[in-house]
């Protein structure tokens, strides 16, 4: 073959093919194994465990799980889904027992003792209410 007849466009690099991408104005390459889904899902989990002190993980938590098991499709779940999975799952179980503990507080009147021990130490220092 005659290098003066070949399209200098359609040269191949004689090292064969490169790593690096060849078009400046292309985006980054990432991997296909990764996706949005399971990156929300992880970012949900982690925001269930903030939360759930709080009382209100649940939601985030659940739709973490709902995202890292559809970020799954029909191949196997990455590992930034499973991470999600299992931090959503911890948060919403956690969120679900703190709501139980709180309840069972309120219901026996143990609460009622700890607002007024809280209140009459209050008064104590000179704040009043």
């Amino acid at each position: 073959m005659d290098p003066y007849q070949q399209n200098p466009c359609e040269q191949q690099d004689p090292n064969g093919p490169s790593q690096y991408n060849r078009n400046p104005y292309s985006g980054p390459q990432y991997p296909d194994s990764i996706s949005g889904l399971a990156t929300a899902s992880l970012a949900l989990g982690i925001v269930g465990l903030i939360t759930m002190i709080f009382g209100i993980g649940f939601a985030p938590a659940a739709l973490g799980i709902i995202l890292a098991l559809l970020s799954r499709g029909k191949g196997k779940m990455s590992g930034m889904a499973v991470a999600g999975l299992v931090l959503s799952v911890i948060a919403l179980v956690l969120t679900i027992l703190i709501l139980i503990y709180v309840a069972v507080l309120l219901l026996s009147g143990a609460m009622d003792a700890y607002l007024q021990e809280i209140t009459a130490m209050m008064q104590e220092m000179g704040y009043t209410l």
